[in-house]
């Protein structure tokens, strides 16, 4: 069957929000935003957690584009954030931050989620993996979440991850092309010793056609029919406007 593929490299502060067809979103079901919930490094004591500015920035345009939203996390309960990604990485993202501060209704869902495990797949019209490192450790080898990811893949959905939160994809991957946090990336900002595994080196052990950006730390994001995969916290608005013209009806393949 023949493969959709979109890439976008949006340059910093460039606005990638998309308002799809109402009658699209009116026929999918609810979208999950899954942050992880980890929040220290391994055995260390070092924080991590999830990208705030990744849970913001899709959340609302998800929500601006008509997208019913739950943000639910691996173990329930508080989201943990990392503190390395509390900042905005561009200025459409600090925008997403300012609103998402101010949404009481968010903030109260952020600090008491539910697990994912609850979730029904066939339910949903699709699934987010938010980024930030603690989702190297409880989503990139997550048989739980691969499940879901292949379930909701499996009933027609579409399957989004940013950053580290693409791991949760890799049982997806064979013969796909998607990107995520490189490994270049990863050494650039001293994670390459801290994470139990470079995650563009397990997606592409696990057959996957990866496809970086030309720079590191820039917004890069590419669509594989109902696959949706961004490199790094300053791709999430990419991911998100992918997310919605394979909502608006472009969704042919799988």
């Amino acid at each position: 069957m023949p493969t959709t593929l979109s890439a976008i490299a949006a340059t910093p502060g460039t606005s990638t929000t998309s308002r799809p067809r109402s009658s699209a979103l009116r026929r999918s079901g609810p979208i999950a935003l899954v942050a992880t919930s980890c929040s220290a490094l391994g055995d260390t004591s070092l924080p991590t957690g999830a990208a705030l500015s990744d849970i913001a920035v899709l959340y609302t345009a998800l929500t601006d584009a008509g997208c019913d939203v739950e943000i639910v996390s691996v173990a329930g309960g508080p989201v943990p954030l990392d503190p390395a990604s509390m900042g905005a990485p561009n200025k459409d993202a600090a925008a997403a931050l300012r609103r998402f501060g101010g949404d009481a209704a968010a903030q109260r869902e952020l600090a008491d989620t539910r697990s994912f495990v609850g979730l029904v797949p066939e339910d949903l019209g699709g699934v987010v993996f938010a980024g930030g490192r603690g989702a190297a450790w409880d989503l990139m080898f997550n048989s739980e979440a691969a499940a879901l990811a292949a379930a909701v893949h499996a009933a027609g959905g579409i399957v989004a991850g940013v950053g580290h939160g693409v791991g949760a994809l890799a049982g997806l991957a064979k013969g796909r092309v998607l990107t995520g946090y490189t490994n270049a990336e990863e050494d650039a900002d001293g994670g390459a010793a801290l994470v139990p595994a470079l995650l563009q080196s397990h997606l592409t052990g696990a057959g996957a056609r990866f496809l970086s950006g030309t720079m590191p730390g820039a917004p890069h994001a590419v669509r594989d029919c109902r696959l949706v995969s961004g490199q790094n916290c300053a791709s999430a608005g990419a991911v998100a406007k992918l997310v919605l013209e394979a909502l608006s009806g472009g969704v042919a393949g799988l």
